[in-house]
């Protein structure tokens, strides 16, 4: 009797490290990325894309997000690629990563006619920065740059809470990706 039990509990062992690989793999050969998985698993209550410069933790002063908006019809114009800054103040469902990641993805689904190539998120309350990247622009400005430009110009000016030079300095730098 319990040998019998024994090989079934190995046998329902076995099934399940089965069941969740495949489910692994299923995503991966799918072609679904992060932004699609995550999507799904959070509240769709995002904040609405109302302008370039979406300030949900009012930590920029008017003048300051006067700038920043200029820097980001610049580049704009320049790149005739999109940028969008946000600080979020609250996180609903999910980690900072696939919160951003999927409202990224959400924005670029609500809003087809203006799809956003690049997405600087942030949050002071919860420390954290993203910088999501469409995929279309994946061969002038990668992930690996994107993660340079946030340890090299945002992070050392968001320990000084000088937050509107970070995300300034983080426009002009990615602004040269695309010259």
């Amino acid at each position: 009797m319990r040998f019998k039990a024994l090989i079934l509990l190995l046998c329902c062992l076995f099934l399940s490290c089965v069941a969740n690989k495949s489910k692994k793999n299923v995503n991966k050969e799918s072609g679904k990325n992060l932004i699609e998985l995550s999507s799904k698993e959070i509240n769709p209550n995002f904040p609405p894309k109302e302008g370039i410069v979406i300030d949900l933790e009012k930590i920029f002063s008017d003048e300051e997000k006067i700038s920043l908006q200029e820097l980001i019809t610049d580049f704009e114009i320049y790149t005739e690629n999109r940028l969008v800054v946000i600080s979020l103040d609250t996180i609903i469902g999910a980690s900072f990563k696939n919160y951003s990641i999927a409202l990224a993805n959400y924005w670029n689904k609500t809003y087809p006619t203006n799809t956003t190539e690049v997405v600087i998120s942030f949050s002071t309350k919860y420390r954290e920065m993203r910088i999501e990247i469409n995929n279309d622009i994946l061969s002038k400005f990668s992930s690996l740059e994107a993660k340079k430009i946030i340890d090299n110009q945002i992070i050392p000016r968001f320990k000084e809470e000088k937050y509107f030079e970070g995300i300034k300095s983080a426009i002009l730098k990615i602004s040269e990706y695309f010259k």
